[in-house]
């Protein structure tokens, strides 16, 4: 062959190889672009303003709020006891109990007229209340909203607290993927920290250290209304997603959006009880779902 014919051949044979090298870095980049939380494209914030149905700092009641009843926040007719029931009401009143907060929340369209629904939330900020997303949006019932009040303790008397600001992310408004059930109400002073004294932490432990860990669960659930908080004996997870986990803590409907924490530091939250199902579903905190909690939707 002539030897200009074999390097012109070569020189092409180099070319489509550095071309097809190129491509592929291109691809493994994109790839992991796409895997990274932060070009989720379901993790896109979402958020409305709440309507203010107290007066004052947030302990006088608007005429308005003694209204009909109450329902719980979660999905009905799905079982999530897992025998034998073993929740204790919860009578101590350290931090994490005060700053584990009933809500109540009017939808447009609830199922029975003027009720609104209790669910759980806990404060992670001084003026955020982190809880499910189904707490603060609910397509089976209008969508978004209208008013949530933060009750801490589940104590009429510390303080009824109307949140201003309601988020969550477009993966659960917009598309309804449980895994991207979580949300927070933002309370629009400090009166609320200033009665609890107190913030959960929020940490995104690995799978190993996750599986490992002995976990509870707080909440308001209505089967225990008005306002008690109970807390179920700690146990591993079940499964762990990246997302999610699940676990054989007894949970029923008003807990949504309770903290689920480590037994043995009652003040570190890894997880926002959110699903029914005995496995039931904590929502995982990620590491990038926390740095945008407490940076994007913090006031």
């Amino acid at each position: 062959m002539d030897s200009s014919i074999f390097k012109s051949l070569l020189s092409l044979a180099v070319a489509a190889c550095m071309s097809a090298c190129e491509e592929h870095s291109a691809l493994e980049s994109a790839t992991e672009v796409a895997a990274s939380s932060d070009a989720d494209p379901f993790e896109a914030s979402d958020s409305k303003a709440l309507e203010s149905l107290l007066t004052g700092s947030g302990h006088a009641m608007h005429a308005h709020e003694n209204i009909a009843g109450f329902w719980g926040t979660g999905d009905f007719g799905i079982r999530s006891i897992c025998d034998p029931d073993e929740r204790d009401d919860v009578t101590s009143r350290s931090g994490p109990e005060l700053a584990t907060c009933r809500l109540e929340i009017l939808f447009p369209n609830p199922p029975i007229p003027d009720y609104r629904a209790v669910g759980t939330g806990f404060l992670v900020t001084p003026n955020l209340v982190l809880t499910a997303g189904h707490c603060v949006y609910d397509k089976r019932f209008g969508g978004w909203a209208e008013m949530i009040t933060v009750i801490p303790a589940g104590d009429d008397c510390l303080g009824k607290y109307a949140g201003s600001r309601a988020y969550t992310v477009v993966g659960w408004s917009k598309n309804n993927k449980e895994e991207y059930d979580y949300g927070a109400v933002v309370i629009p002073d400090d009166d609320l920290h200033d009665t609890v004294g107190f913030t959960f932490d929020l940490i995104s432990p690995d799978d190993p250290d996750l599986k490992s860990a002995q976990w509870k669960l707080r909440g308001y659930p209505m089967s225990h209304f008005p306002g008690a908080l109970v807390s179920r004996s700690s146990m591993k997870p079940s499964t762990t997603w990246p997302l999610q986990f699940s676990y054989l803590l007894d949970a029923s409907r008003g807990q949504s959006g309770g903290p689920v924490f480590l037994d043995n530091n009652d003040s570190s939250a890894a997880g926002i009880h959110a699903r029914p199902g005995c496995p039931n579903i904590a929502t995982r905190i990620t590491a990038f779902r926390r740095d945008r909690i407490l940076s994007e939707w913090r006031p």
